[in-house]
């Protein structure tokens, strides 16, 4: 009788020691809720499954062993709050932890090498460790408290930790990853040389100062808006469609060997961007509130461009198509509005519009060079300007005018003067309105835009 109840007491004793500790109430809570009807627990075969398996209010290791995948995400609200974690390392095969939006401030999960996906967003917390994690693939700690983050695990393909307050971001030699996702933290610098397969970079909202991109070459799209960034290499990222630098103090970039689809580069301090005529594919753009002077997309397929608030006095938009979206608005020096033959009067109604009252629009593109229309004492000039019947030409000493021609905002050809040309030209059968006369020597063409009246 004494041999049976020894027994007995060591048969209790070895299922009370299988079965799991969870301090956490409302942890183990959700863990006993689970079953097939909700989306809990998972298992190998990708089945919802009870993990209470022998439903006697325990969960012993061999019941969580069978969980692959654990969806704790308090998204909805509808779960009672997690304070801590604190057991979850006894699930030995889990691969798969969501455990979002929930009350955490320390999450360790040292060990669990069969983790592969970690989503632990929205919560408070201070400190990770994600020691052992080798293979680990897929990490978000984004919307928590943490100022500092170190990974190892060479297999991680994505990190999200936006929204924390990071001040170091140690992910060197993450060979494999190629989404980061650091935004709106307190960053001063970012290394990625250790990780040449990102393609995915978003680091906006931080305070990094330069950034130099130039050995990611896979990168794809690169997002760095409103840091304090002067300097920005991104020279031979030619597989890279997308930049956005917006909101930083930029004064210039190189686009060499790139050839961007979308370029948002607005709220910096750029004077030009002159290499944009090299970017064949490049499709929209936003350069407001900068001081740009000149802008030529004249090789471009730009269908939306935004160029308010700048120093503009010309643009080349003639390149065969007709663009969805455009607005160059504060920009008072504008002089001359190039564009296809099909949208001059829809863009002169748009230079109208702004008030722009000294900008010529036609489909010539005879020049782009500001200073063309800027009058000085070694160029030609008409005046009177505006005109009425007549108007006389101007020019610099020396000069010897071959051909006179003049057109109209349309592009159109209305007069032709050749051979033995007076300096006074009559103009009387033109309408009032605004025209282009070119000049023409034997070796320079000079475009001067006139009013008659």
């Amino acid at each position: 009788m004494k041999r049976l109840y020894l027994l007995l007491l060591m048969a209790l004793a070895q299922t009370n020691a299988q079965n799991l500790v969870f301090p956490d109430a409302n942890l183990k809570a959700i863990l006993l809720s689970s079953s097939a009807t909700n989306l809990i627990a998972m298992n190998a075969s990708d089945n919802y499954i009870a993990i209470d398996a022998n439903h006697d209010g325990e969960i012993q290791q061999s019941e969580a062993a069978q969980v692959r995948y654990l969806g704790l995400s308090n998204y909805y609200g509808n779960l009672p709050m997690i304070q801590s974690v604190e057991g979850i390392a006894q699930f030995t095969n889990l691969r798969s932890l969501n455990v979002d939006h929930h009350n955490l401030q320390a999450l360790n999960l040292n060990g669990m090498s069969s983790l592969q996906y970690i989503d632990c967003t929205f919560n408070n917390l201070t400190s990770v460790d994600l020691g052992g994690l080798f293979f680990l693939q897929n990490f978000d700690c984004s919307h928590n408290q943490l100022t500092s983050l170190t990974l190892q695990s060479f297999s991680i393909y994505y990190l999200g930790c936006a929204n924390n307050n990071l001040t170091t971001l140690n992910i060197n030699n993450l060979s494999s990853l190629q989404s980061l996702n650091c935004t709106n933290n307190q960053l001063t610098a970012l290394n990625l040389v250790g990780s040449p397969s990102i393609k995915y970079l978003e680091c906006g909202a931080n305070q990094l100062s330069s950034l130099n991109l130039s050995a990611n070459t896979q990168l794809l799209s690169v997002k760095c808006p409103s840091n304090e960034l002067t300097s920005l290499n991104i020279t031979g990222l030619s597989s890279m469609y997308l930049l956005d630098c917006g909101y930083n103090q930029l004064q210039s970039l190189d686009f060499t060997g790139t050839n961007l689809q979308t370029l948002a580069c607005q709220s910096n301090e750029l004077t030009n961007l002159d290499q944009l005529t090299q970017m064949t594919g490049l499709y929209q753009l936003n350069c407001s509130d900068n001081d740009i002077t000149a802008l030529d997309f004249g090789q471009s397929n730009l269908f939306e461009l935004s160029a308010n608030n700048n120093q503009l006095t010309s643009i080349n938009i003639k390149n065969g198509h007709e663009e969805t979206y455009l607005s160059f608005s504060g920009n008072p020096n504008m002089q001359y509005l190039c564009c296809d033959s099909a949208q001059v009067a829809q863009y002169q109604s748009l230079v109208n519009f702004y008030g722009y009252s000294g900008c010529t629009v036609d489909n010539l593109c005879i020049s782009l060079d500001a200073a063309a229309f800027e009058p000085a004492d070694d160029r030609f000039s008409l005046v009177p300007n505006p005109a009425t019947d007549r108007i006389t030409l101007v020019a610099p000493a020396g000069a010897k005018v071959t051909k006179i021609e003049i057109y109209n905002t349309l592009g159109q050809l209305l007069m032709e003067i050749n051979g033995n040309i007076s300096s006074e030209i009559e103009v009387s059968r033109l309408t009032a309105g605004n025209y282009l006369m070119l000049v023409q020597t034997v070796t320079t063409n000079t475009p001067i835009r006139f009013v008659k009246r």
